[in-house]
C-alpha cells in the first residue's frame, strides 16, 4: 500500500468592491500537493485509489480531451511507478492537445472513446466491459468522483478560514466529487455547487457520491456563468 500525504493549504483573501458593499469576506482556499503537477482536489480524489492500489495494478479511467483529471493520474503513475490508461471522449485523439501531451509524457496510455459510448459510461455492461477487458487495472470513475474519491475530499478543512469558520462553501462542480465531499464534510453549512458543464444528471451524480441514505439537504447546485475550462477577459481580469 501506498502512503499519501495530504496537501498543504494555504489561504488568500480577496478584496473587491462587490464584497466591501456588500458586507462580505471572500477567502480563496489552495492546496499544494505532494507531487506538483496534480492539482490539489484531484489528488484529494484520487488519494484513496491510489493508496488501495495492489503492486501489480495500473489505474485506468476516463475523461474529456481537456480532462485535469486524466491529467493528474497520469502524473500520479509517473511519480509512483504504476501504469496508467486514459479512456478520452472523442472520435479522434489529437496530438497537439497539450493535456493530452502532458498525459502521454507522463507514459498514460490514451485511447479514443466515442461519444456515444461515452455516455454509457455509467451502466453495469459498461464496467463489466472494463473489468473484463483490463483485468490488472482499478478502474476509476471520470473525475475520480465516486464515494471513495468524495470521502478523500471531505479530508479539506474547507471552512476553517483563518478569519473563522465560513457561512457559505462554493466550488466549480463537473462531475461531482469535490461537491460531494465537502457536503458530507459540513452538513451544518450552506454549500453551493457552480455547474461548469450542461449535464441534466450532476444533481443524481453528486447524490451517487455521497453515502447510501444519506440526509444531507445543506446543499443545491446553480449554473456557472462560463463553462469549464472558459475564461473571459473579466474573468483574468479580476483574478
Amino acid at each position: 500500500m501506498t502512503v499519501l500525504l495530504l496537501p498543504e493549504i494555504s489561504w488568500q483573501q480577496l478584496t473587491h468592491p462587490i464584497l466591501t458593499t456588500s458586507n462580505t469576506e471572500l477567502w480563496i482556499c489552495q492546496l499544494k500537493p505532494p507531487v506538483p503537477q496534480i492539482a490539489g482536489n484531484k489528488w484529494l480524489k484520487l488519494h484513496s485509489a491510489i493508496s488501495q492500489r495492489l503492486p501489480t495494478q495500473g489505474i485506468l479511467s476516463l475523461g474529456g480531451a481537456f480532462s485535469n483529471h486524466l491529467a493528474a493520474l497520469a502524473a500520479a503513475g509517473n511519480h509512483y511507478g504504476f501504469p496508467t490508461i486514459g479512456l478520452v471522449r472523442t472520435d479522434q485523439l489529437d496530438s497537439a492537445n497539450p493535456t493530452l501531451q502532458q498525459c502521454s509524457r507522463n507514459g498514460m496510455q490514451l485511447r479514443g472513446i466515442n461519444r456515444i459510448s461515452f455516455r454509457q459510461r455509467d451502466s453495469a455492461e459498461f464496467n463489466h466491459y472494463l473489468v473484463n477487458n483490463y483485468p490488472n487495472y482499478l478502474i476509476v470513475p471520470e473525475g475520480g468522483s465516486n464515494q471513495q474519491g468524495a470521502a478523500g475530499v471531505s479530508a479539506l478543512p474547507l471552512a476553517e478560514t483563518p478569519a473563522g469558520k465560513a457561512t457559505l462553501l462554493c466550488c466549480a462542480t463537473a462531475s461531482g466529487g469535490t461537491l460531494a465531499g465537502i457536503i458530507q464534510r459540513y452538513p451544518d453549512i450552506k454549500v453551493l455547487g457552480l455547474a461548469v458543464v450542461k449535464d441534466r444528471s450532476l444533481v443524481s451524480r453528486v447524490k451517487q457520491c455521497l453515502p447510501d441514505n444519506s440526509p444531507f439537504v445543506n446543499w443545491q447546485l446553480t449554473q456557472a456563468s462560463s463553462a469549464y475550462g472558459k475564461v473571459t477577459a473579466a474573468d483574468i481580469a479580476f483574478c
